[in-house]
C-alpha cells in the first residue's frame, strides 16, 4: 500500500481536510461574532427605547425611589430633572434596573454588559445640565475672588473663548482650556469697551455669551459706546446672554434695552436679601422660600405692561415681583440676570447652586480595550432650560 500514488493521495486528502477545518473554524467564529453583535444590538435598542420613550416608575421618580428608569417626560421629550437624578445613581444599580446586570430573563438572562450613555447637541458638543451651550464667549473685567464662573468653565468640556478686559492677565487665572484668549492692547484708552465690543463683533461664533463683572457704571452704557444693537441681534436670533452684575453693579447693560424694566437702588445694601420664588432648573436642589444672601444687591428686573414676561427665580423679599435672579425671552433667545455670585442660599454658596456651566450629562464607563461595542444614537428633545433637539448616545459592550 505504501506506494507513491497512495502517499500523494493521502497528502492531498490531509491538506484538504486541514483547509476545511480552518475554514469551518473561521466561519464558526464569524457566525458567533454576528450572533453576538446581533444580541448586543437588540439589547442596546431595547435599553435606548426604555430611556427615551418611558417616563420610568414611579412617574416622578428620583434616585432613591426609582424602580424602573426612564428619562422621558413624555415620549422622546427628555426631562432634565430625571437626567440629573439618573446621574446620581450607582452604576451597578442602574445596570440591574435597565437589565444589563444579568438579572433579567430571556434575552437578558445570565448576561452582563457594560454601558455608557451621554448627551450631545446637534453639532456634536457634549451637553451639561447648565444653561450654557457651546461655543461660549466669556467676558470678565477683573480678578474678583478668582472669577466665579471662570473656574467652572475652565474645567468643563465646553468649547469657549476668553475675553479678558485688562492688558495684564493675573497669574491666578490660567485659561488652559479656552480656544482663544482675547486681551486689549496695553496702550488702549478703554480696554473694557474694546474687549467687550470685540466679543459682540464675534457674536456669530457663539451660542452663549457670559458677561461677569463688566464694571459698566457711571453716566450709563451710552458713555462707553457699547454695541448694544449687536448684543440685541445675538439674543434675538437665538443666543443665550448671561449677565452677572457682581461688584460694581452693571445691570445697565440690559436695562431698557431688552424689553423689560430695571430698577437700580444705589444704596450699598440695596433692598436687602432675596427669597427663592421658583428654583426652576437653575438652582440645584433649592427649596422655594430659601433665603438668598447676596454680597451686593442693587439691580432688579421686572415686567411692566407691554414688556416681556420676567420669570423670577429669586426675588427681593420686600418686592416679590422684582428679580435678583431671573430670566426672560427676547426674540428667539433668552437673557439671564444674576445680581451677584458672592453670596449664599442657605448653607450653600450661590456659585455651587446656580447651574450656569453645569455638570457633564454623561454616565457609565468607557471601553478599556478595543472590543465589540454597539453605539445607538437617539434624537430627542431636552426639556429644561430650553426644549432643544439633542442626541442621546448609548454604548453597550460585553
Amino acid at each position: 500500500m505504501l506506494t507513491i500514488d497512495f502517499v500523494l493521495s493521502l497528502a492531498i486528502f490531509v491538506s484538504i481536510m486541514l483547509t476545511l477545518v480552518g475554514i469551518w473554524s473561521t466561519v464558526g467564529t464569524q457566525v458567533r461574532d454576528v450572533e453576538s453583535r446581533r444580541e448586543l444590538q437588540m439589547i442596546s435598542l431595547a435599553v435606548s427605547d426604555m430611556l427615551v420613550r418611558s417616563p420610568g416608575s414611579p412617574n416622578n421618580w428620583n434616585s432613591t425611589n426609582v424602580s424602573s428608569i426612564g428619562l422621558a417626560k413624555i415620549e422622546r421629550i427628555l426631562d432634565l430633572a430625571k437626567i440629573r437624578e439618573f446621574l446620581k445613581m450607582d452604576y451597578y444599580d442602574v445596570k440591574d434596573k435597565v437589565r444589563l446586570g444579568g438579572l433579567g430573563t430571556g434575552l437578558y438572562e445570565s448576561k452582563t454588559f457594560d454601558f455608557q450613555v451621554y448627551f450631545a447637541d446637534m453639532n456634536g458638543n457634549n451637553l451639561t445640565d447648565g444653561l450654557a451651550r457651546s461655543p461660549v464667549a466669556y467676558f470678565a473685567w477683573r480678578n474678583v475672588q478668582g472669577i466665579n464662573v471662570f473656574k467652572k468653565l475652565n474645567s468643563s468640556n465646553h468649547v469657549w473663548d476668553f475675553y479678558w478686559s485688562n492688558s495684564l492677565l493675573p497669574s491666578s487665572l490660567n485659561p488652559s482650556t479656552s480656544r482663544f484668549i482675547y486681551q486689549p492692547d496695553a496702550l488702549s484708552s478703554n480696554p473694557k469697551l474694546e474687549t467687550l465690543n470685540l466679543m459682540i463683533a464675534n457674536q456669530s461664533s457663539y451660542r452663549t455669551i457670559i458677561i461677569e463683572n463688566p464694571f459698566i457704571i457711571g453716566g450709563g452704557w451710552n458713555n462707553f459706546e457699547i454695541n448694544i444693537s449687536g448684543l440685541q441681534e445675538f439674543v434675538s436670533r437665538g443666543g443665550i446672554l448671561v449677565v452677572i452684575s457682581q461688584d460694581p453693579p452693571s445691570g445697565n447693560i440690559i436695562d431698557e434695552n431688552f424689553s423689560v424694566h430695571g430698577n437700580f437702588n444705589g444704596a450699598a445694601g440695596g433692598w436687602g436679601d432675596g427669597i427663592v420664588v421658583d428654583p426652576w432648573y437653575l438652582m440645584n436642589e433649592t427649596q422655594v422660600g430659601a433665603i438668598t444672601v447676596f454680597s451686593k444687591k442693587r439691580w432688579y428686573f421686572y415686567s411692566q405692561p407691554g414688556d416681556a414676561e420676567v420669570k423670577v427665580i429669586a426675588s427681593v423679599q420686600s418686592h416679590p415681583e422684582q428679580g435678583m435672579i431671573c430670566y426672560w425671552n427676547y426674540g428667539y433667545g433668552r437673557i439671564y440676570y444674576i445680581e451677584d455670585l458672592n453670596g449664599n442660599v442657605g448653607s450653600s454658596s450661590l456659585t455651587d447652586v446656580l447651574a450656569i456651566i453645569g455638570r457633564p450629562l454623561r454616565f457609565g464607563l468607557s471601553p478599556a480595550l478595543p472590543q465589540q461595542v454597539i453605539t445607538i444614537r437617539r434624537t430627542a428633545l431636552l426639556e429644561g432650560f430650553d426644549r432643544e433637539p439633542i442626541s442621546m448616545i448609548l454604548r453597550v459592550w460585553k
